[in-house]
């Protein structure tokens, strides 16, 4: 009788062959998921400046001040920009919500650089909000020592450590997307 030897395991070359392939398939996965998450943030810096664009053009036409608040909702797992008007005085003011529009992922964070800082030093969560008001006279942002001391006055916004920037110029109140 003869006897047949068996081989169990593979060899070095197979062994060589796969580990070759799963480290090419996990190089391509990570790559398009940093894509994706570049995209993310910019698409969500992107609505940012429509929101505040939107805001702008209300400010034209309501007769009481104008804001935009950008929160994040952790519970809906959402960034959101609410634009409102107030209307009365400031003690006695009520909200009339115009928009309040999801801006993008949670996952996100919205960094700004408060009035009188250089740096991203603030950013938002769901204790901290960033409030832009409008100077209806020429549609710019309010800066904080003529608004009341809940908004900001900031210049640059950007998500998280994206490249982007998004640049509020005062005097105009537009905005512009920048590489720094």
């Amino acid at each position: 009788m003869k006897v047949i030897k068996q081989n169990k395991g593979f060899t070095l070359f197979e062994l060589i062959v796969t580990t070759v392939i799963i480290l090419i398939v996990s190089g391509l996965a990570i790559g398009n998921f940093s894509a994706y998450l570049s995209t993310g943030r910019q698409r969500m810096l992107e609505n940012v400046g429509n929101q505040i664009d939107l805001a702008r053009a209300y400010a034209q036409t309501q007769a009481y001040p104008t804001y935009i608040e950008f929160t994040k909702d952790e519970s809906k797992r959402q960034n959101i920009a609410t634009i409102y008007i107030k209307k009365g005085s400031d003690a006695s003011a009520t909200k009339e919500i115009l928009s309040e529009e999801a801006i993008g992922n949670s996952q996100y964070t919205l960094l700004y650089i408060p009035f009188g800082t250089s740096n991203f030093t603030a950013s938002v969560t769901s204790d901290n909000s960033l409030t832009l008001g409008f100077n209806k006279a020429n549609l710019s942002f309010k800066t904080s020592d003529t608004l009341n001391s809940s908004c900001t006055y900031t210049k640059q916004i950007k998500v998280d450590n994206s490249e982007k920037i998004l640049y509020l110029v005062k005097d105009t109140g537009r905005t512009y997307l920048e590489i720094s």
